[in-house]
C-alpha cells in the first residue's frame, strides 16, 4: 500500500486555489456545472487530493537542471509545481497556474515560476523540508533540458483525466496552509 503525503500550500498557491474555488462555486450556484471554471477547479482538486499525495516523486514529473528538486504536474493549461520530503511525508505546493502557456512571454507560467523561485520567495519552504534550493548562478527555464548540443524541450507526460463532478470544498478544508 502506497504511503500518502500531507499536501500544504504556500500563500501564493493558496491565493490561486481560493480564486479558482470561488469562480467554480459561482458557476455551480448559477446551475452551470459544465462551465470550464468548474472543470479547472476539479482538475486542481484531483492534483492536490489524489495525484500528488499518492505519487509525489514520479520521475516523469521532475523538472531538470536548475529546478531539479521541483516537480510539476500538468493538466490541460493548469500547472502545479511542488517540492516534497519523503522523510517528513510532506509536499509543499509552491505554485498553481491556470494561465495559458506562451513561451517567451513575460507572463508565461514557467517564466513567472522561475522568477519567483530564483528571487528567493520560496527559500524558507526548501529549508523547512530539507530540500536543496535551486542555484541562482545560472537561471534556466524549468521546462528546458540542457544537453551537450544545447537546450531541448522536455517531454510533458500526464494522462488527461477529468475529475468527476462533485461538490466544491473550500480552501479552508486543506490539511493546512503554509503562510508565505
Amino acid at each position: 500500500m502506497a504511503t500518502s503525503y500531507v499536501v500544504e500550500l504556500t500563500a501564493e498557491a493558496e491565493k490561486v486555489y481560493a480564486r479558482l474555488h470561488d469562480e467554480a462555486l459561482k458557476c455551480l450556484e448559477r446551475g452551470d456545472p459544465a462551465n470550464s471554471k468548474v472543470t479547472t477547479f476539479n482538475m486542481v482538486e484531483e492534483v492536490l487530493d489524489k495525484i500528488i499525495p499518492h505519487d509525489p516523486f514520479n520521475p516523469s514529473r521532475a523538472l531538470t537542471g536548475t529546478f531539479s528538486n521541483i516537480f510539476r504536474i500538468k493538466k490541460g493549461r493548469m500547472r502545479v509545481c511542488c517540492i516534497g520530503s519523503s522523510r517528513e511525508k510532506k509536499i509543499i505546493v509552491l505554485y498553481i497556474s491556470d494561465t495559458p502557456r506562451k513561451e517567451g512571454d513575460i507572463n508565461d507560467p514557467y517564466s513567472v515560476f522561475s522568477r519567483l523561485v530564483l528571487s528567493g520567495k520560496f527559500d524558507k519552504f526548501f529549508e523547512t523540508i530539507g530540500v536543496r534550493r535551486p542555484d541562482r548562478g545560472q537561471p534556466r527555464s524549468p521546462r528546458t533540458k540542457y544537453t551537450e548540443g544545447g537546450p531541448t524541450d522536455e517531454a510533458e507526460r500526464l494522462p488527461d483525466r477529468l475529475c468527476p463532478n462533485r461538490d466544491c470544498s473550500p480552501a479552508a478544508s486543506r490539511a493546512s496552509s503554509v503562510a508565505g
